[in-house]
């Protein structure tokens, strides 16, 4: 009941004026050549670089920015301008409602206004603001009174709006300048509320063996405040600390912390409204070459370890591989985000493979999305032998099962991790590769319903 009885006493129309502030405060205008820049962070961390043309007067005066992030970090706000240097700066946001218009006026005299229902008559009355606790409690001439809900038209009109009540967050800065005049200023400051995402549908043509790359990337904005015309940068890798203190700083595209921290600026300047998600295109590409692979790996951190005894069977993993480049040799740089993959079957329709989340992928870079796991296709890892050779030598014999249960002919990667740089390969089955000093691959070709047994003797010291 209370906000409601404030909703209807509070029902007051204040003239343009009443929302001036009372200090001989400048508002910086949106309008004069503004120039919005914006990085967004994956960590619900974002730095606004906005600059504008500002009027300074010489000597002191308080340069107020209502258009500045709700969820600005204060602290990490600087103004800079030639020959302008900061006293202090102030980020209001008590804002502006009824309730608290009516708290402002605690122990002050308001006007009050009735109507008369029945002739329409207007009578005035000044009142003294005793209490707004549940409820708001007048004194007016020899009576005390509640204001409430009682049918009869009623408003409280304000001289004005209290200095620091705001109708939007402003950040306020008490500047000093040495010459008066109209220059170029930069706000640089610190947000949380904007985030960014991407999202990629890669479409296979199995019998080109080549994908068709859409990418989108969502940015979304709460910080209850637009922003028109934005050149925007999104930003990977991890923020060590606060970007403000050392600043991804630096003009784009030219070797600065944001493009050590995996930077990608969209290409046109875009339009934020509050409390928005907006897709800006990415990129749309056909006909680049890439290949579905089956792949089965061991011995790595979070797979099934090195081999001991006989293993368990493992469905082999879907795997979608492909440089993020076409044919005619152009590149791109990808955001991280999530891959949705789609096949086209006999039929000419296309099928959801699965989805998988991608790191950021540098120009030209390759991308390897596992999608999911094939039903069809069994890897049985087996420990033949583990023998000591000499004092501290080591020999293993590893075995591999791949069945295949499908219809048609297939290869299948089998990855070993976890061996070490001095591990040897005394035979295999199937010539492999080193991918590194840990980890060797073979490829295994398997007929349709066929088995092909992968073995491996590998020597390494203890």
């Amino acid at each position: 009941m209370p906000n409601k009885v404030l909703a209807i006493a509070l029902t007051a129309a204040l003239s343009p004026a009443a929302f001036a502030p009372a200090t001989a405060a400048r508002a910086a205008s949106a309008d004069d050549g503004r120039h919005l820049a914006i990085t967004i962070y994956p960590s619900d961390l974002s730095l606004v670089e906005d600059r504008r043309m500002i009027d300074f007067p010489q000597g002191r005066a308080t340069i107020g920015f209502p258009d500045v992030s709700a969820d600005i970090r204060p602290e990490t706000a600087s103004l800079s301008a030639d020959g302008v240097e900061t006293v202090e700066q102030n980020f209001d946001f008590d804002l502006l409602t009824p309730a608290k218009l009516m708290e402002k006026a605690l122990g002050t005299t308001v006007r009050i206004v009735r109507t008369n229902p029945g002739t329409g008559a207007a009578g005035e009355e000044p009142a003294t603001v005793l209490s707004t606790q549940e409820g708001v409690v007048l004194k007016g001439g020899d009576h005390i009174e509640v204001l409430r809900d009682d049918g009869v038209p009623t408003r409280v009109i304000f001289d004005k709006v209290p200095d620091n009540l705001r109708a939007r967050p402003t950040l306020s800065i008490l500047t000093r300048s040495t010459r008066g005049g109209v220059r170029p200023a930069t706000l640089r400051y610190m947000t949380t509320g904007l985030s960014w995402s991407a999202d990629y549908v890669a479409s296979y043509d199995q019998g080109a063996k080549t994908v068709a790359l859409q990418g989108w990337v969502t940015l979304t904005n709460n910080t209850r405040v637009a922003y028109d015309k934005a050149r925007v940068t999104v930003a990977g890798g991890a923020v060590a600390g606060d970007p403000a203190l050392g600043g991804p700083a630096g003009p784009r595209g030219q070797g600065g912390a944001a493009d050590r921290q995996t930077s990608f600026e969209l290409p046109e300047p875009v339009d934020i409204a509050d409390r928005q998600a907006k897709q800006i295109a990415l990129l749309d590409v056909k006909g680049i070459p890439a290949e579905k692979i089956y792949r089965s790996v061991w011995g790595v951190r979070g797979g099934p370890g090195i081999i001991s005894g006989t293993g368990q069977p493992s469905k082999a993993e879907v795997v979608l591989r492909f440089n993020a480049r076409d044919a005619a040799g152009r590149a791109w740089r990808l955001p991280r985000g999530t891959l949705r993959a789609f096949l086209e079957d006999s039929k000419g329709e296309a099928q959801f493979v699965g989805e998988a989340h991608i790191g950021d992928i540098a120009a030209g870079g390759k991308v390897q999305a596992t999608l999911s796991r094939a039903f069809d296709i069994d890897v049985t890892p087996r420990l033949v032998s583990d023998e000591r050779v000499g004092d501290k030598g080591q020999r293993r014999t590893f075995e591999y099962k791949v069945a295949n249960a499908s219809d048609a002919d297939v290869e299948v990667e089998v990855e070993q991790g976890g061996l070490g740089p001095d591990a040897r390969v005394t035979d295999e089955s199937i010539t492999g590769v080193a991918l590194d000093a840990y980890r060797r691959q073979w490829t295994v070709p398997v007929p349709a319903h066929g088995v092909t047994v992968l073995s491996a003797v590998i020597e390494q010291e203890r």
